[in-house]
């Protein structure tokens, strides 16, 4: 979770919402969610402007519901017992609100940085900690299952050309076996003095390119 204070200069004048005050003086309910979507609070106020997270006659008071949408955030209401996760909480002061983050161990962090309150209220707004999570896995599969893919392809890759190898050793078994016969019948030919015919030389030919090649 990063830590923001709703006075940093960075924002600290930038109107809440579309009202006339400023996130130093009234944004500890915004900052709050900054700290726990990881959001600078500038940039929290922002997206609730233009996706209608503000509600009120000033339009800066901001809609949980649509703020958890907006922000990837739970938010499962108002409680007055702790929960056992990082949460905002709504404490007790003079005057107004003020809203703080309250830990999972207790520890409270007031994006005005002082020091303890007294919880008034809790409000359920929660990390999506496993989000990071199911997206590597969504990725993971994706990429699972483009590898299982590949690997269909090349199977069948593997036993076309087995299929095209197996062809090719036979018919070279065959060619060797027509060439064994075909020197025997020259030899013997040779032997009685006989001429040998012509479609014969013609396949001796080929015999001496096959053996060549």
């Amino acid at each position: 979770m990063t830590k923001y204070l709703q006075t940093d200069p960075e924002w600290a004048n930038e109107k809440l919402g579309y009202s006339q005050t400023t996130i130093s003086a009234n944004g500890c309910f915004v900052t709050c969610l900054g700290m726990l979507s990881d959001t600078q609070p500038n940039f929290v106020n922002n997206q609730l402007k233009n996706k209608n997270g503000f509600s009120g006659a000033s339009q800066n008071l901001v809609i949980s519901e649509k703020a958890a949408e907006i922000l990837n955030l739970e938010y499962h209401g108002k409680s007055a017992s702790k929960p056992s996760y990082d949460t905002i909480a709504e404490v007790f002061v003079p005057k107004g609100q003020h809203f703080i983050v309250v830990l999972a161990d207790g520890t409270q962090v007031d994006p005005l940085g002082k020091g303890n309150y007294k919880i008034k209220n809790y409000r359920l707004f929660k990390r999506k900690e496993n989000m990071s999570c199911e997206i590597e896995l969504e990725k993971n599969r994706k990429w699972l299952k483009a590898r299982k893919e590949q690997v269909k392809e090349l199977e069948k890759k593997v036993v076309y050309w087995q299929g095209r190898y197996k062809t090719y050793f036979r018919y070279l078994a065959n060619r060797k076996k027509q060439v064994a016969e075909l020197e025997k019948l020259v030899k013997e030919l040779k032997e009685k003095g006989q001429e040998i015919p012509k479609e014969l030389q013609k396949l001796i030919n080929e015999i001496s390119k096959f053996k060549e090649e």
